[in-house]
């Protein structure tokens, strides 16, 4: 029989296991004690998880892949257990395009097992840039305005104008025309063409380059100085006789 505060008679509760007695009699203190004990189960097992996924203890020495072709690197890395991702490329001059530059951990470096090694490389392609308008600015803003869109490969070539120092356009070094908005890639030649008062144009009979046809086409017309305007001489106006002064 249970009594009126939930505690059965002695009897019954001598017929009962001990815990069970307990809990009934101390409800409030057995939740407790089954809490902390369900705690500490579970940083046991939280620990054991994290041992075996970080794999504590275990660890790989990064091997040299700088210099490398990014197949080469690939298997390297594989064979000890590592994967990597190409994160980022760059053209660089003269360099084999896919050959690694850079990796992160570096060169050395102790890191777990089957972790991401991640690489950079040198470009497959030559990135292009937009040709951008430089006509009327200086030759030193042009030249700036061309390096910084990444263009190195820059010459300057004078042309007559009637002003010194002008951008009058940009061309290849074969004499093409660039227009602005045209992409070409950014270690193609660059001739920056500046006007100056100081250089006759090309005569007719001597058109025997591309660079003197382009002048004659595209320049000749605007950079030749421009004609004077004649000023009107005023008649002399004869003086009248007396006679015809009516007035």
């Amino acid at each position: 029989m249970i009594n009126q505060n939930g505690v059965g008679s002695p009897r019954e509760d001598e017929k009962r296991p001990k815990g069970y007695v307990f809990f009934r009699r101390f409800p409030i203190l057995s939740s407790i004690l089954m809490m902390v004990i369900l705690s500490i189960i579970i940083v046991f097992v939280f620990l054991f998880l994290a041992s075996r996924y970080t794999r504590h203890g275990e660890n790989v020495v990064l091997p040299n892949v700088i210099g490398l072709p990014l197949e080469t690197a690939v298997s390297l890395l594989e064979s000890n257990k590592l994967s990597c991702e190409v994160v980022d490329s760059m053209y660089t001059l003269g360099r084999t395009p896919g050959t690694v530059i850079d990796v992160v951990p570096s060169e050395g470096a102790k890191i777990k097992p089957h972790r991401t090694v991640f690489l950079k490389v040198v470009a497959f392609g030559k990135p292009q840039q937009s040709i951008p308008e430089v006509s009327n600015m200086s030759m030193r803003q042009a030249r700036a305005t061309l390096e910084g869109l990444g263009f190195t490969r820059i010459e300057v070539r004078y042309v007559p104008g009637e002003f010194d120092n002008l951008t009058q356009a940009l061309a290849t070094s074969s004499g093409k025309k660039l227009s602005p908005g045209e992409r070409v890639s950014i270690d193609t030649p660059i001739t920056i063409l500046v006007s100056s008062n100081n250089i006759d144009l090309p005569s007719s009979n001597t058109l025997d380059s591309e660079w003197d046809k382009f002048l004659s086409d595209s320049l000749a017309v605007d950079s030749l100085p421009k004609a004077k305007k004649q000023e009107k001489k005023e008649e002399p106006v004869e003086p009248m006789d007396e006679n015809e002064r009516w007035w």
